[in-house]
């Protein structure tokens, strides 16, 4: 209710939830001049950096399996004169091609969850609805990372010899 009576309506901006954390911590009272604005950004992104390399290590070890258990046949591609950088290539674009995959999969789910909400949610004034803007960072990252698990993988057992990759790199 307006403390005064001449006015019907107040009109107030919301903080986004980054605002909040960042106003209401303290020694960050300063934010709203930008002071601390930039060492908060940092820190989530240094956060959430370590929180993807875990999946990302795990991703690097289920490939360096994969491509272990494919190494007679690099062994064999190299022995018939297979150079190391298509080799990489290889692995890297297989991975790659895995990872759109996965991404237009998570895509979709998204979206039926997302549109399921909406159906459940008809009766209140907030709507549901696919950032595509979030979705393109998303993917973009997990591109990254595909490419990064495959392709480090691939240049550890392209640099193998033919003959120690036939005995399965080891």
């Amino acid at each position: 209710e307006p403390s005064e009576p001449r006015y019907e309506v107040v009109t107030s901006a919301a903080n986004t939830p980054f605002e909040e954390v960042a106003w209401y911590n303290d020694g960050w009272k300063s934010y709203r001049e930008g002071y601390h604005k930039w060492r908060l950004l940092l820190i989530w992104t240094g956060a959430a950096m370590l929180f993807m390399s875990l999946p990302a290590l795990n991703l690097i070890n289920l490939n360096l399996s994969r491509i272990l258990e494919r190494a007679s046949e690099i062994g064999v591609r190299k022995a018939f004169g297979a150079s190391s950088h298509s080799l990489v290539v290889q692995f890297a674009v297989e991975n790659l091609l895995l990872t759109l995959i996965g991404g237009v999969l998570g895509f979709a789910l998204s979206y039926l969850v997302l549109y399921t909400l909406a159906q459940g949610f008809n009766d209140f004034q907030f709507s549901f609805g696919m950032g595509l803007r979030v979705f393109a960072l998303g993917l973009l990252a997990t591109v990254f990372f595909g490419v990064f698990s495959g392709g480090y993988p691939a240049w550890r057992m392209s640099r193998l010899q033919p003959a120690q990759a036939l005995r399965g790199g080891k």
